[in-house]
């Protein structure tokens, strides 16, 4: 069973055992505990924002955008003279289906900028496509930044 509680539960369970530890320090937390605390601390730190992907009568689907992202800077990294910096996923709510991608990106110099993106754009809609199953709505791209290596 995975402990979920929310921050500030968890801000006051922290807050309240530090208070007892300062009035009887011999005492230490059962190993399992402290576990499922740095546990549920870790989980909400890394997935707090998710994007549904399914519902059945079983259960829903969710996947972090962390997770997505991943997708994205992959299939970015895929196109020669780009390299992706932030990005950000979300699901617009009312639209029922499609994720919304923004991704700033840099490029070499000499790079043929548009094209490049259009690659981008294709590998990204391909990628998320084929990984999560859900087809992109938008793929928003912006090029912030030269590199020189």
């Amino acid at each position: 069973m995975a402990l979920t509680p929310s921050l500030p539960v968890l801000a006051a369970a922290a807050a309240s055992l530090r208070e007892h530890d300062l009035r009887h320090p011999a005492l230490r937390p059962p190993r399992r505990l402290v576990q499922a605390v740095l546990a549920a601390a870790a989980s909400h730190a890394r997935g707090a924002d998710r994007v549904p992907l399914a519902a059945t009568l079983h259960g829903r689907v969710d996947i972090s955008e962390q997770a997505v992202a991943a997708v994205v800077h992959d299939a970015a990294r895929d196109v020669a003279g780009v390299r992706s910096r932030r990005c950000r996923i979300d699901r617009p709510a009312g639209t029922g289906s499609g994720l919304r991608i923004q991704l700033r990106t840099a490029v070499a110099p000499g790079v043929d900028i548009r094209r490049a993106m259009d690659l981008v754009r294709r590998n990204i809609r391909e990628a998320v496509a084929a990984s999560v199953g859900v087809v992109p709505g938008t793929v928003h791209l912006t090029v912030e930044d030269l590199y020189d290596d």
